[in-house]
């Protein structure tokens, strides 16, 4: 049998001491129906929200998400921050070229991770500059973000 959507585990489930929650928000056809675990990180105390509005608010983003008709297995701000990541990633590509030796997931040696400590930081540099020109306000004027 299968948990509803909208079903949440935090008590003796989640991890003790933080402020978090599996919520199954979706209902699954065939197969499992599969959690997805939130960390609440911070919660002023000076909101009135306690931590139940927040599963509930939750629960709603995942009926927000703009590409499916369906509800979706997690927050859609975060679906759109993978989208956003993902355009991100394709624009320093087309910036800087594909460099196919570092795409291992571990280092080989000493000087591959120093060859992608340099590579990140020529990177970081080129946004920077471009930000401090406000060449970047110009670079993404006019770009369609929706994905």
């Amino acid at each position: 049998m299968q948990v509803g959507p909208g079903t949440v585990a935090a008590d003796g489930v989640a991890d003790p001491g933080h402020m978090n929650f599996y919520l199954v928000s979706q209902s699954s056809g065939l197969g499992t129906a599969v959690p997805c675990h939130y960390h609440v990180l911070y919660l002023h105390p000076r909101l009135s929200v306690g931590i139940d509005d927040i599963e509930r608010i939750t629960y709603d983003l995942c009926h927000l998400y703009s590409r499916a008709d369906k509800v979706v297995g997690y927050a859609s701000p975060a679906y759109m921050a993978d989208h956003l990541c993902e355009r991100g990633k394709l624009y320093l590509e087309y910036q800087f070229g594909i460099d196919s030796s570092n795409s291992s997931s571990g280092y080989g040696n000493y000087e591959d991770a120093e060859k992608t400590r340099r590579m990140i930081q020529e990177r970081v540099d080129w946004l920077n500059q471009s930000w401090a020109d406000g060449a970047a306000k110009s670079i993404l004027q006019g770009r369609n973000f929706f994905c």
